[in-house]
């Protein structure tokens, strides 16, 4: 955005201005100083063009001080083409971050004030994400635990990110306390105000059964997955489900360690399970 005031060809002025008579005069100082070692000039003009170098640096550096209170740096005064642009009293104004902008608020040739909000600049390159916990659980995590969200938007897919902020007080009505957390979003599929699950996996030797997604099937409200007990046969055996976590499912009842489970050729063994079922009706 560019923007056009009396007060900044005002103060662009005034630095080129003082910048224009510290050059002048250090370069006097510098040849005085010359003139005196080769005793040539007095020490008088030497001591008077110091003072003059002095009081010229000094109001170079508050000048310099207010071009960069508006934004601008000396590069952007003094070098290129942009010279005679400086003095036309017009500035333009940087967002201080890479980003999109979501929200305009203003049309060319607006009058600006100094509370006008222009424009709204959001970059979700990585982003926070607020979920609750229940205070028994607190003594479980910390600001070393990892995160993993998955969004109602893309089920299937898990995002992993770490614990950076814990709350420091209970919600009276549901007892859950704020666990805040950061995700890179370098795809940019996760969006402001997005829902999901937030999952806090804890526990270093925590160990469980766990099989491949395509192993479970869902029926209802139940699941159940296919049990092979020989060459040629296999078990419907309704279980219990966990955590998702790499595609793969927790169960927590109905399956034993060392229990042989199908996870190619289950939609083969439905579709013979349904065929059964009708033959025994």
């Amino acid at each position: 955005m560019t923007v056009e005031g009396l007060d900044i060809g005002t103060i662009k002025a005034g630095f080129l201005k003082a910048k224009a008579n510290l050059d002048f005069t250090k370069s006097t100082f510098e040849r005085q100083m010359k003139l005196f070692e080769e005793k040539i000039g007095s020490q008088k003009s030497l001591l008077e063009s110091q003072a003059e170098f002095e009081k010229a640096s000094a109001e170079f550096k508050a000048e310099d001080k207010r071009i960069h209170s508006i934004g601008l740096s000396d590069e952007d005064m003094l070098n290129g083409k942009s010279h005679d642009e400086h003095t036309s009293g017009t500035l333009p104004i940087k967002s201080p971050i890479n980003g999109i902008v979501v929200e305009r608020n203003i049309v060319v040739g607006q009058l600006i004030e100094t509370n006008t909000n222009a424009f709204k600049v959001v970059n979700t390159s990585s982003v926070w994400i607020d979920g609750q916990v229940f205070e028994k659980d607190l003594n479980k995590i910390n600001q070393k635990t990892k995160a993993v969200f998955v969004s109602s938007i893309y089920p299937n897919e898990e995002f992993y990110g770490d614990v950076i902020y814990i709350g420091q007080s209970i919600d009276e009505k549901s007892r859950t306390l704020l666990i805040r957390t950061e995700f890179s979003n370098i795809k940019n599929k996760l969006k402001p105000q997005m829902f999901g699950d937030l999952k806090l996996p804890v526990g270093d030797n925590t160990q469980a059964i766990m099989v491949p997604e395509e192993s479970v099937v869902k029926e209802g409200d139940k699941y159940f997955v296919f049990i092979k007990t020989s060459d040629s046969t296999f078990e419907q055996r309704f279980v219990t489900i966990g955590l998702t976590s790499n595609n793969r499912i927790e169960i927590t009842d109905g399956l034993k360690e060392g229990e042989i489970v199908v996870s190619k050729g289950v939609f083969f063994l439905k579709s013979e399970l349904k065929k059964e079922e009708l033959e025994g009706d």
